[in-house]
């Protein structure tokens, strides 16, 4: 019988294949999941910073972008989305070299959050030469910041 460790680790090796486009300020991935199209964006602070937000979230229309609703969590398809996330900002921390990446949980009425996920997905998936500090901002968000030791 496989450890929940084990099992954690196979479930989010779930990655769906994606493609990239870099800009100045920005970086955009973009994948497909059960015909939906998704994005994850890495926009620089300042030229040459390396200082970078991150985001992601369902596109909708040609040039349009919504957050990715929290009611998915638990299904297949948010397992792939947050797979291909994380696999995303890995491939973007390996190949970028940024100083600082961050990206915040939003929170919702009744305090619902991805904090607990996105803490558990950080402590196990930081890249090496990288470390993590959460910090709440308000009682709306939590904010993640990924920084180069």
């Amino acid at each position: 019988m496989k450890s929940y460790k084990n099992f954690v680790t196979e479930l989010f090796d779930n990655i769906t294949p994606f493609t990239s486009s870099h800009k100045t300020f920005e970086s955009i991935y973009a994948f497909v999941i059960n015909g939906n199209s998704y994005f994850a964006r890495f926009e620089e602070g300042m030229e040459g910073s390396k200082n970078y937000e991150i985001a992601f979230g369902l596109k909708i229309g040609p040039h349009g972008h919504t957050n990715f609703s929290i009611a998915n969590l638990g299904t297949d398809t948010s397992i792939k989305v947050f797979s291909t996330v994380m696999a995303i900002m890995r491939d973007f921390i390996k190949e970028k070299q940024p100083l600082r990446v961050w990206f915040t949980a939003q929170k919702g009425e009744n305090g619902d959050s991805r904090t607990k996920l996105y803490t558990s997905l950080i402590k196990k998936y930081c890249p090496n030469g990288y470390e993590w500090n959460k910090e709440q901002m308000g009682s709306s968000k939590d904010e993640f910041t990924i920084t180069k030791k």
